[in-house]
């Protein structure tokens, strides 16, 4: 009896503001394109995140490369010279060959030097254009995800002026059908430009 006597002084509440209650009405509608909105930009940075860490593999695998060859074709180089001062007949003055095979050791470590500061170089480089283009999907997720479901009832009166919320949360809605195109398309623009700087 006491359930059936609130439920009565509800529907008689509900009947005596229907603006109010189309209020609850709208933001029942808005509210599943909200959740669809997380789902797919969260799905699509989660790809973009899976995308990056690919070209980062292959950043990584393309310095290691070019720096074993570069390795490869300075250790050949030094041996080759070793290989002609070595193999000079005892005739040829030994202390300008001792200062040659002096001077390819420096060439050697001046070479080591410039190895480390290169790679370092490179991978500084990495962590800052990783450090940004992450940041630039946070700022995404954030924008798209952490929108307010309720941010139409701000300085609003759900039961002097309804109507203006409703309005709101109609041009929410068709907001919110035109960002996954928007979203998607932003991030496919910076995944291209993290692609790009590490090329």
């Amino acid at each position: 009896m006491k359930l059936f006597l609130v439920l009565l002084l509800a529907s008689v509440a509900w009947a005596q503001r229907p603006q109010t209650v189309a209020v609850i009405d709208k933001l029942q509608q808005v509210h599943p394109l909200y959740r669809q909105i997380q789902d797919y930009v969260i799905n699509t940075i989660s790809e973009a995140r899976l995308s990056s860490s690919a070209k980062i593999y292959d950043f990584h695998r393309d310095i290691i490369m070019i720096k074993s060859t570069f390795l490869g074709t300075s250790i050949r180089q030094e041996q080759e010279l070793l290989h002609q001062i070595n193999g000079q007949p005892l005739s040829v003055d030994q202390q300008c060959l001792s200062f040659v095979r002096q001077n390819a050791d420096v060439n050697m470590n001046l070479a080591g030097v410039s190895y480390s500061t290169c790679i370092t170089s490179a991978g500084d480089t990495l962590v800052s254009t990783v450090k940004a283009f992450y940041d630039e999907l946070d700022v995404n997720e954030a924008a798209y995800v952490g929108v307010g479901l309720f941010e139409e009832f701000r300085n609003e009166n759900i039961f002097f002026n309804p109507q203006n919320i409703i309005t709101k949360l109609e041009s929410r809605m068709f907001r919110l059908e035109d960002f996954p195109t928007h979203i998607g398309s932003e991030l496919l623009d910076a995944i291209a430009g993290f692609t790009n700087s590490l090329d």
